[in-house]
C-alpha cells in the first residue's frame, strides 16, 4: 500500500519475497518495488491497482474509490500499459 498524500493505492499480485521496501520508506516514480506475481486465479503475471480514500478505523479495503488516469486515460479493464511517462513525485508506503 502506497500513501499519496491522502490517497492510499493498493498494489495487489506483488510476487512473495521479491517487495524490496518496507512500511516507513519513501520512494518516486521510477523506484523498484517488486516484482509482479502470479498469486490468485490466474495463469499469468499481473497487477491489480486501486486507489481509496479511507477514514480512520475503515478496514484495509474498503475506503472511498478514486479515480486513477494514466496518461490522461482511464484504464479499461485488462488493458495493457506501455511507455507510460509519470511525474515524478514523493510517496510514503505504509
Amino acid at each position: 500500500m502506497l500513501e499519496c498524500t491522502g490517497v492510499e493505492i493498493l498494489l495487489a499480485h506483488l510476487q512473495r519475497g521479491s517487495v524490496v521496501i518496507k512500511a516507513g520508506d519513501h520512494v518516486i516514480v521510477g523506484d523498484f518495488l517488486g516484482h509482479v506475481g502470479n498469486s490468485g486465479n490466474t495463469t499469468e503475471p499481473h497487477l491489480h491497482i486501486s486507489a481509496q480514500r479511507r477514514k480512520s478505523g475503515q478496514p484495509l479495503i474498503g475506503g472511498e474509490p478514486v479515480v486513477m488516469l494514466f496518461n490522461g486515460n482511464y484504464l479499461v479493464r485488462n488493458e495493457l500499459i506501455t511507455g507510460y511517462q509519470a511525474v515524478s513525485d514523493r510517496h510514503n508506503i505504509q
